[in-house]
């Protein structure tokens, strides 16, 4: 996520990166309720200081194992799975947390209306996503099949 964001993806160090996503989620107004929670998943072992104080952004950290793998298998413990929107590019990941019951979103789309620099105009944006929601990989047609299969052919 970091690396698609520009004014992120200048930081001098991953640590600044970091602090500076966290900073942003902590001040920037996009939740849309008091209610609701973020939860940022790290790779690897804890290396940001805790920047400001915020009851609704929580920073894990996945240690022995992949962010995403982490990420899979918070939507999966979750109970409230319907809730949960995944922010990520990765199409693999993206597909396993919609599997769960969980929504994605795209990272720019996420972003768009806490930084100005990445918004674009909402036709744009429906072009966009018309355009890519077209197209899948063979990968994904034949894990669709797959899971079609084991669906209605039992």
């Amino acid at each position: 996520m970091i690396h698609q964001i520009p004014a992120l993806a200048c930081k001098k160090s991953l640590r600044e990166a970091r602090e500076s996503l966290i900073r942003l989620l902590v001040t920037g107004n996009f939740s849309g309720s008091v209610r609701n929670r973020l939860t940022v998943v790290f790779d690897g072992q804890p290396g940001v200081d805790h920047v400001g104080t915020s009851s609704f952004v929580k920073v894990v950290f996945s240690t022995s194992q992949s962010a995403d793998d982490l990420m899979r298998a918070m939507v999966e413990r979750s109970s409230t799975k319907k809730s949960i929107y995944a922010i990520t590019d990765d199409k693999a990941l993206a597909q396993s947390i919609r599997a769960l019951g969980a929504r994605t979103i795209r990272v720019k789309e996420f972003f768009a209306s806490v930084m100005p620099s990445t918004k674009a105009s909402s036709r744009q944006q429906r072009v966009a996503r018309s355009t890519e929601e077209k197209y899948i990989s063979a990968t994904e047609a034949s894990q669709i099949n797959d899971e079609l299969e084991g669906i209605w052919l039992k």
